[in-house]
């Protein structure tokens, strides 16, 4: 997702940072603007657009610009204040049935199966699976829980730390699932660092922006995740983070199938 490219400055020199920024500061505006237009609002040249354009993997501008007007409008379409507005007792059902189709295609340009490949294979491996979170990720844990009881899967859910229980894990017979919005919840952080004293594989679900908790963990998969603030971020975020370990449970039940 272009928003998400534009969010990662630690990648862009002084001045690509200053094009991305306006990008993100006047959304609509771009829509419309020439390569020379967004140069001249921004203090930069032509070149150094177009340039900026392919670093983020486009041919151009051109090719930019049609691809973030697709994103925009798609995101434009789920905004809260629009979402909301049109929502009545006969069109919910529609509205929903499109916000979650909107959130999953989301989720899975997100997802990389290479990662997801070996996800899987460290799981299928594991003599027991332990799965972390709080709040809403907590509840989406414990049905995870549930359907990896449904294939004799030991597995155990924690919403905080156990620092004796992980004092006993041994590093070749448990792997560890880790939850967190943000990417920097304190809880699950704190976690993260004593998993990896114990060298315990660890697994983050977690957004592809801030690297805090990935950077602690073997192996990350990203959830869609668009503004935590509004009503629907926190919908958006369920529907997103449950999609995930249900596709991470499907690749686990296709070889329970197979070993039957």
């Amino acid at each position: 997702m272009i928003k998400e490219q534009l969010q990662m400055k630690n990648k862009f020199t002084y001045q690509e940072s200053a094009i991305a920024d306006y990008i993100l500061t006047n959304p609509v505006c771009i829509l419309d603007m020439t390569a020379k237009e967004l140069a001249d609002s921004t203090f930069s040249s032509s070149s150094t657009i177009v340039r900026f354009c392919k670093k983020l993997g486009f041919t151009g501008y051109p090719a930019f610009q049609r691809q973030y007007a697709r994103e925009y409008g798609t995101k434009e379409q789920f905004n809260e204040k629009i979402l909301l507005s049109n929502v009545t007792l006969e069109k919910a059902p529609g509205v929903l049935d499109n916000l979650y189709q909107y959130v999953i295609k989301e989720t899975q340009l997100l997802l990389d199966n290479d990662t997801l490949r070996k996800v899987t294979n460290m799981l299928l491996s594991a003599k027991k699976i332990d799965l972390y979170g709080s709040d809403f990720n907590y509840f989406a844990l414990q049905t995870m829980g549930l359907n990896l009881s449904n294939i004799q899967k030991p597995v155990q859910t924690f919403n905080c730390v156990n620092n004796f229980y992980i004092s006993t894990l041994n590093p070749a017979d448990t792997v560890s699932i880790i939850v967190s919005h943000s990417g920097k919840n304190p809880a699950m952080m704190r976690i993260a660092c004593e998993l990896r004293k114990r060298h315990i594989p660890t697994i983050a679900l977690t957004n592809s922006v801030e690297d805090s908790l990935k950077n602690l963990c073997d192996y990350a998969l990203y959830v869609f995740t668009s503004d935590e603030h509004s009503r629907i971020g926190s919908l958006q975020w369920t529907i997103s983070v449950n999609y995930v370990l249900q596709i991470l449970y499907v690749c686990l039940l296709e070889h329970y199938k197979k070993e039957s």
